[in-house]
């Protein structure tokens, strides 16, 4: 399969919920999906599609600072990987690292449910 994007072949992943369900390589449904967070994508897995999410792209969702990673935000990240549960796989959120900030920790959105800051 051939990505709608770039045209680079072994495109692995299609989005459900674009139109015509296009077939993306790994880097440009990542790309593509960067302000289309809670779109449904599928992997190819040689004979079938499977469910699959975005965070498997690459895709991470920066809360704060515009969209930009915060750059106080890689000491914290390391104490949060412990608490990841499994059934949050949208995408990887990272909010402000800011220690007095009431968002200093990564934040991992349940997949398809709106996220809902006042905390």
């Amino acid at each position: 399969m051939v990505c709608v994007d770039c045209g680079k072949m072994a495109s692995k992943f299609r989005c459900l919920d674009c139109a015509l369900q296009p077939v993306y390589c790994c880097t440009c449904c990542c790309q593509t999906h960067r302000r289309l967070h809670t779109h449904q994508v599928q992997y190819w897995k040689g004979h079938y599609f499977h469910t699959a999410g975005l965070w498997e792209t690459g895709l991470v969702l920066n809360l704060g600072h515009n969209g930009s990673p915060c750059p106080n935000f890689a000491e914290f990240k390391e104490q949060e990987n412990d608490r990841q549960d499994a059934s949050f796989e949208a995408a990887e959120v990272a909010g402000p690292a800011v220690p007095t900030s009431p968002v200093g920790q990564t934040w991992a959105v349940p997949a398809h449910i709106p996220i809902d800051l006042d905390i």
